[in-house]
């Protein structure tokens, strides 16, 4: 595995060609569950809908990639890369092991403008 590297919404496309998904669209997670701090401890205690599958994506992540951190990630979860996911404030990555106990926001963070070693790719069924 490489060092850092930006996200593009093309290689997010190309792994959705791939893997014979769709690339959501920022609306897609517009329901009052997939917030911005919905990686939060925060939101852990508000609602284990997303935060739980969160934890247990970063769990199969670890089971792949054990030396890798909650620093090192970009959620790519939509076609609008400034909306990508990462840990843009503390606490914002707690589903993911950030140790923070606050309520960081992820998301709308400038994304796209995070270089970082893993791109996690949240794509949707057609």
């Amino acid at each position: 595995m490489g060092g850092p590297a930006l996200g593009s919404v093309h290689e997010l496309e190309e792994a959705a060609r791939v893997y014979g998904l769709l690339m959501p669209t920022y609306n897609d997670f517009s329901d009052r569950t997939f917030r911005g701090d919905c990686f939060s401890h925060d939101h852990m205690l508000q609602s284990e809908k997303v935060y739980g599958e969160a934890r247990r994506l970063w769990e199969f992540i670890l089971s792949w990639f054990p030396k890798a951190t909650y620093d090192q990630l970009l959620i790519m979860h939509s076609n609008e890369g400034s909306a990508w996911a990462h840990d843009h404030e503390p606490g914002a990555l707690h589903a993911f092991g950030d140790p923070a106990v606050s309520r960081g926001f992820s998301f709308r963070r400038d994304g796209h403008l995070a270089s970082k070693r893993y791109h996690v790719y949240i794509l949707v069924k057609p």
